[in-house]
């Protein structure tokens, strides 16, 4: 009868189960907050701004050069450097590790399910890039000298009619509570 629990007493789910489907292919242990943390754009800018080698002579003349080689930044949108994993891999190779294209090697599963950790593997801390600070709003007006974006406080603007409004605005609302 519809209502009733499954099984010879009537114990059972009374609901049938429902297939849910996932569309979550983000995988085990994904940050969803890494895309909103990781600066990578402004690590790009700065890597890309450090490749560039300015000097100035005697006469005043500047000249520029670009960084070749391994003194050069590697730019990347990855949170880790492909150069550096490149040499961890050879390092790797040469001492005989076995190495893997796309992953790093972190432990190795016993038939038990037991851990045994692969000392000679590669630290992710040891190939991860520079984090860049982000300076909070107090700390970046504090830097900028108390100056703003507000185009029209450098000739002495203060928006003072609006903040007058503002505040009359405020002083309504409040009399009105």
């Amino acid at each position: 009868k519809e209502g009733e629990g499954l099984g010879k007493n009537n114990t059972g789910i009374a609901a049938p189960l429902k297939a849910s489907l996932k569309f979550d292919n983000a995988g085990l242990g994904v940050d969803r907050a890494q895309e909103f943390n990781d600066h990578w754009w402004e690590r790009c800018f700065n890597e890309a701004a450090n490749n560039v080698d300015v000097q100035v002579q005697q006469n005043g003349q500047v000249s520029t050069n670009r960084k070749q080689g391994e003194e050069a930044v590697e730019i990347s949108t990855k949170g880790f450097s492909a150069r550096k994993l490149r040499k961890a891999k050879e390092q790797q190779a040469v001492a005989g590790a076995a190495t893997y294209d796309n992953f790093l090697q972190t432990a190795l599963l016993t038939q038990n399910g037991g851990e045994v950790d692969n000392t000679e593997r590669i630290k992710v801390e040891d190939i991860a890039v520079t984090k860049v600070s982000v300076l909070t709003d107090e700390e970046l007006f504090k830097a900028c000298g108390g100056r703003t974006a507000h185009k029209g406080a450098r000739h002495g603007l203060k928006l003072s009619g609006k903040l007058a409004r503002i505040e009359q605005q405020e002083r309504e609302m409040l009399e009105k509570l």
